[in-house]
């Protein structure tokens, strides 16, 4: 995949100055620790519209502006520009759990028991989605790596017991797939997913969905 990413983007650690990032010529470089959901966060604000929701149009401020999964974690959503709208805080509440698409047919409708038929509908059509394939989003995303080949710069400790880890230990064991993918640099460097990956790691799991940005490199 290919991160979009605006030219003369930069970012940096305020907590420490010697980890930042950097456009040059398309490519994004990383030095040091970013926060990686901060990161993305900032560059998606950089490339979109942070006057209006995305969905109602209303006039946004610092107060009410959001930033909303148009796949959404639970359904596998990866925190990624190409996946996150700017949004209104009521909007994005009311999406709640449902894909972006999903979101905006239902929108069109007035009536409450309408809304309320199509919602079950969309549940059962994402549940049937995870059952099958484990995330909902779309497939060209994704790419088969070994676990080998992941560089991860942390201590994927086995005896890590905490609530995010086990609601990946029940997602896994509820539709056995990872809840979501992993995502990497060019040069193979862990960026998001390190709970994931050590969930694989202690189950004995050597291919990793992942999703690779080609145009990113961890220095």
């Amino acid at each position: 995949m290919i991160l979009e990413i605006p030219d003369g983007y930069t970012f940096s650690n305020k907590k420490d100055p010697h980890s930042y990032a950097y456009e040059k010529e398309g490519v994004l470089y990383i030095k040091g620790k970013l926060p990686y959901e901060q990161l993305m966060y900032n560059l998606s604000f950089s490339l979109k519209n942070k006057k209006r929701c995305y969905y109602c149009g209303k006039k946004l401020n610092s107060k009410n502006r959001t930033l909303d999964h148009r796949i959404p974690r639970v359904l596998g959503g990866i925190t990624l520009p190409i996946n996150l709208e700017v949004a209104c805080k009521k909007c994005n509440e009311d999406k709640d759990n449902l894909k972006t698409s999903q979101y905006e047919a239902l929108i069109e409708l007035s009536s409450e028991a309408q809304k309320s038929k199509l919602i079950s509908e969309y549940k059962n059509l994402n549940e049937i989605e995870l059952e099958k394939r484990g995330t909902c989003i779309p497939a060209c995303w994704i790419s088969i790596n070994h676990r080998s080949r992941i560089y991860a710069d942390i201590d994927l400790d086995t005896s890590y017991k905490g609530k995010r880890y086990s609601k990946i230990k029940t997602f896994y064991k509820k539709y056995h797939h990872l809840p979501r993918p992993i995502v990497v640099s060019s040069n193979n460097v862990l960026l998001d997913g390190y709970l994931v990956l050590m969930f694989a790691k202690n189950k004995k799991i050597k291919k990793i969905p992942t999703i690779v940005l080609e145009n990113v490199i961890v220095e």
